[in-house]
């Protein structure tokens, strides 16, 4: 499975995709344009599929972030810890048991010819960056110390 996108945002030290950003030259909207909006979930379920089990930073959330014309938005969806299972065939919910689902929302538009508009949309930007950078640290920290005890514990095997 594939979905093209325009650029990601991928972590320094953890090489994962935090963001997708999508550039089209038509207008957002269900009323406009509902094959945009059909296209942005299916990249997002194509993304939470393809790196379901291999990620070390686990998002429960994912980013993407739109221009059309003069306009920035930003999706967030959300899914609960089973969504991806139930994507990739792994967990069949029994008759009556709620479905997992996805749920995107819309925030925006910010628009680019405002420069109060994109200072604002900066600082979000930034925070989102913000708080990927504290679950690198966590995942970094968690690996390192992870990794001293299996050195000590090889080191106390060997003697």
């Amino acid at each position: 499975m594939t979905a093209c996108t325009n650029v990601y945002l991928e972590g320094s030290h953890i090489r994962e995709t935090f963001a997708i950003i999508e550039v089209i030259a038509a207008r957002r909207g269900w009323s406009a344009r509902p094959e945009v909006l059909w296209q942005e979930a299916a990249q997002m379920v194509t993304w939470i599929v393809t790196d379901a089990n291999f990620r070390k930073c686990l998002l429960d959330r994912r980013l993407l972030i739109s221009q059309d014309e003069d306009d920035i938005y930003l999706t967030l969806a959300q899914y609960p810890p089973e969504y991806p299972a139930y994507l990739q065939g792994d967990l069949c919910p029994s008759r009556g048991t709620a479905l997992p689902f996805l749920t995107m929302q819309d925030y925006g538009p910010w628009v680019i010819e405002s420069k109060s508009n994109m200072r604002h949309f900066a600082m979000v930007i930034m925070s989102y960056c913000l708080q990927l950078t504290d679950e690198m640290e966590k995942v970094r920290a968690r690996k390192a110390s992870s990794s001293q005890g299996e050195a000590s514990s090889s080191k106390g095997k060997c003697r």
